[in-house]
């Protein structure tokens, strides 16, 4: 979602999603007479990223307990763009995040045909353990 939004406000110069934002609200919520979720993007960014902040990794799970590492690719491009969009600094856990990646999520031994080393995709945070993508 953040990427998105980021890509789409910056190719359009539309900042709508910054300053309006957007408002969750489905079927579920309409039968159970619950109102509207609103959001602006910088309030999106920021619940991502106290999750980072708070993680060892600068991670967040994308599902309970889990980290993939493509969904914190997409989020740190988000937070990066609105950065440098905004003067902004909500890519302030990178530094922690590409330390884990490079220490951790890398494979030491490359296993491609050419060579080339490969990422763990994910990983389990109670175990504290990588698994592989294979």
């Amino acid at each position: 979602m953040a990427q998105v939004a980021v890509l789409y406000e910056a190719f359009s110069g539309d900042a709508s999603l910054t300053t309006t934002g957007w408002a969750f609200d489905g079927p579920p919520n309409k039968r159970r007479g619950v109102p509207p979720i609103n959001y602006t993007l910088p309030q999106l960014l920021e619940a991502i990223q106290d999750q980072q902040q708070i993680s060892d990794t600068g991670a967040f799970a994308c599902e309970p307990t889990m980290v993939y590492l493509v969904c914190n690719q997409h989020t740190y491009s988000a937070e990066t763009l609105y950065d440098a969009l905004h003067a902004t600094e909500y890519a302030s856990e990178k530094a922690k995040w590409l330390k884990f990646l490079n220490t951790t999520a890398v494979r030491a031994e490359p296993v491609g045909p050419l060579g080339e080393a490969f990422f763990e995709i994910l990983y389990q945070v109670q175990l504290q353990e990588l698994f592989p993508s294979w």
